[in-house]
């Protein structure tokens, strides 16, 4: 049994993360929420992914903390139109209403009047925030989930939050509780951190459209991470066994979900010291998990772990597929462990029976030094892939709601608490690059020459200090730049030197999400690595192009503007661009070259992607065409785009003619201009590189 457990505790390390994969997990989306906080808004990525672990399937669930709205327990003199008081005699444990505190009359879109008094409307919120983000162009998001906002393609789950300060009396019974685990210490932070509400009431109620929901959402993210790796571990597994062996079963889903997992976990902690959660123990505590689920799924009550006298269980109980999951659970943990066999995860365990930790192989016949080195180019490497994979999976939203000041501000102050180089560095250039693109035509074109001046010096060092976020796109986007203001031979150089950089490197460019670095791409003979500077050489991200932003070329502006939101290949877009100033600067040959060299990368499908990004590239083929006057060629690749992705294609075959129209027309460079005028770009540039 001992052998089995530290297996199958191996097993899940290697598969889901190890503790360093796991912490970098958690370093890198903390200093995310932190770099992306506002005056306003604070965002908090919680859910599997802000624990550290990546789930297949798992998608990014964020609560953003509405900091200008308070809440009270108790009315005090300090009275504004922005403080809220709960009210609990008259809703469900771990429920409450919010009545306005101010005695004047108060008209807003989220309230609702009852008598002479005003409440916050849980249900008033989420439909206006609904309405405001149903055209935010990066995520389409299109329905109401719970408290949450999803996007149509599910992997993105939005909610507000509004904190009340103190550790409410509801939840009071957990303060005096006696248990093993978590500490002292820990118990004083999350009393400190308080409790956030958010906007969904009790299904039953009458009054549910101005009830709001009790959250721990930091208590809770602050217990994971005070878990063992063997902790995290079991509750991984129980999550792989809902989705493998339970929610298999259509019947079943959404009767059971993750956070009662993770309930029944801190549960259990509570009672089994921290000592016995060892590797050489994992069985013994994933089956005292899996009993303890049983048991609550047979006698129908589930307590929630901070306020127990609200039963999470209570509206499922009443279904007519409880009785059969109650069964269903019977049988997991009767055939515990080899029901886990049946796993499309686990099976993989089951079909190599002596799998172990292949590094316990190796290492045992490597010197002390050899040893150390081996474990932190294994780190290194770690790192490098996790933080690649995070920036890929989420940078569509990284910069949604953030003033360039901002991104400022909150770079300097975290700086202050020493982050995380690597991670700090990837992410600011990477919000860097964002903030450059966020900027619209009408910030920039809705004032005379002096305001355009004015925001191009704005733009500019954001655009420069975003080279340093990949290989190749960041420079895109400096040369879109140059291109959008006229500059174009300033625009071809940059293109020129992109493309030389990607002839001369020594190692392939990582693009693909499932590319990765290996030991091949880190320098020999270095004790001190920058991994910043690995990242920044050898990994490649799409380019974005939101809709009215104005760094999009004339060119491509009535595609984005249909599609609000779109990506293209870095190297095909280097391409794209650098076609685009051999034909602005009537470079015949260089021109020619150019479009070859763009139909050659996407015919060969090197470094392109999927279908939809394959459509993308036969768009920017298509205008190509149009704009030498090879109207037929035009149409050919118009075509192929709309067969590779006919959902977005379709309705934009109708205005290839207004781009054939806009590039008839003409565009001029800004007057009064001069971007040596404000500092040589490349001076900044190269003072930036020293950072």
């Amino acid at each position: 049994m001992e052998n089995l457990s530290l297996r199958l505790y191996n097993f899940l390390s290697n598969k889901l993360g190890s503790e360093d994969t796991v912490r970098t997990r958690r370093t890198y989306y903390l200093t995310h929420n932190y770099l992306s906080k506002t005056k306003t808004y604070s965002p908090f990525i919680c859910g599997s992914k802000g624990e550290g672990l990546r789930m297949k399937g798992s998608d990014t669930d964020t609560i953003v903390l509405i900091k200008d709205i308070h809440i009270v327990e108790q009315p005090n003199k300090n009275v504004g139109s922005n403080k809220f008081v709960m009210r609990s005699s008259d809703t469900r444990p771990g429920f409450a209403q919010l009545e306005l505190c101010s005695s004047f009359t108060y008209s807003d879109a989220w309230l609702k009047k009852i008598g002479h008094k005003f409440f916050l409307s849980s249900s008033k919120m989420m439909e206006q925030l609904l309405f405001v983000n149903k055209d935010y162009s990066a995520c389409n998001i299109t329905n109401l989930h719970g408290p949450c906002m999803s996007t149509s393609n599910e992997t993105q789950d939005f909610t507000v939050g509004i904190k009340c300060i103190s550790f409410i009396k509801q939840a009071h019974e957990w303060v005096g509780r006696k248990r093993h685990w978590p500490t002292a210490p820990m118990q004083k932070i999350i009393i400190d951190s308080g409790v956030w509400f958010v906007p969904i009431g009790y299904k039953l109620s009458p009054n549910e459209d101005i009830e709001w929901r009790a959250a721990f959402t930091v208590a809770e993210i602050l217990l994971v991470f005070s878990f063992t790796h063997t902790q995290l571990m079991v509750y991984a597994l129980l999550k792989i066994a809902l989705k493998d062996l339970i929610e298999n079963n259509c019947q079943f889903k959404e009767l059971l979900c993750s956070y009662f997992l993770k309930t029944v976990v801190f549960w259990i902690s509570e009672e089994i010291g921290v000592t016995e959660w060892t590797p050489h123990n994992f069985m013994n505590c994933f089956l005292e998990c899996l009993k303890r689920l049983e048991y609550y799924v047979k006698y129908d009550s589930l307590p929630h772990y901070f306020i127990t006298e609200r039963n999470m269980l209570e509206h499922r109980v009443t279904l007519p597929e409880w009785m059969d999951l109650k069964t269903k659970i019977v049988q997991l943990y009767k055939k515990y462990p080899a029901c886990l066999a049946s796993s499309g995860f686990m099976s993989v365990f089951f079909l190599v029976p002596l799998y172990v930790n292949v590094s316990q192989n190796i290492l045992p016949a490597l010197s002390e030094t050899d040893m150390v080195d081996c474990a932190k180019c294994s780190a290194n490497l770690s790192s490098l892939n996790e933080v690649r994979f995070m920036l890929l999976d989420g940078q569509a939203i990284l910069t949604y709601i953030l003033t360039p000041m901002q991104v400022l501000v909150n770079s300097f102050e975290l700086l202050k608490q020493k982050p995380d180089r690597f991670i700090f560095k990837c992410l600011f250039s990477t919000m860097c690059r964002g903030v450059g693109t966020r900027f619209t035509s009408d910030d920039v074109t809705g004032g005379g020459n002096k305001l355009h001046y004015q925001k191009l010096k704005e733009i500019l060092p954001f655009v420069i200090l975003g080279v340093r976020s990949d290989a190749v796109s960041g420079w895109n986007v400096l040369a879109t730049f140059y291109y959008c203001i006229g500059r174009y031979s300033v625009s071809l150089k940059i293109t020129d030197y992109v493309l030389c950089k990607i002839k001369e490197a020594k190692q392939e460019k990582l693009y693909y999400s499932e590319d990765k670095f290996t030991i091949d791409y880190l320098p020999r003979g270095c004790h001190t690595i920058d991994l910043s500077d690995i990242h920044i050489t050898y990994s490649m991200e799409p380019n974005d192009f939101y809709r009215g932003s104005f760094l999009i070329p004339d060119e491509m502006k009535p595609e984005v503007e249909y599609k609000r939101y779109i990506q293209k290949p870095p190297i095909v877009y280097t391409f794209f661009i650098r076609f685009m100033c051999s034909l602005k600067l009537e470079q015949t040959q260089k021109c020619s070259q150019s479009l070859n060299n763009l139909k050659t990368l996407i015919e060969t499908n090197n470094n392109i992607g999927t279908h939809v990004m394959k459509a993308e590239c036969y768009t920017l083929l298509g205008i190509a065409y149009y704009l030498m006057g090879d109207l037929v060629e035009a149409e050919n690749y118009h075509k192929k785009a709309f067969v590779s992705d006919r959902s977005r294609q379709f309705r934009y075959v109708k205005k290839l003619q207004k781009i054939r129209r806009q590039y008839e027309m003409g565009t001029k460079p800004l007057n009064n201009y001069s971007p040596t005028s404000i500092q040589d770009p490349w001076i900044i540039l190269e003072e930036y590189l020293k950072f």
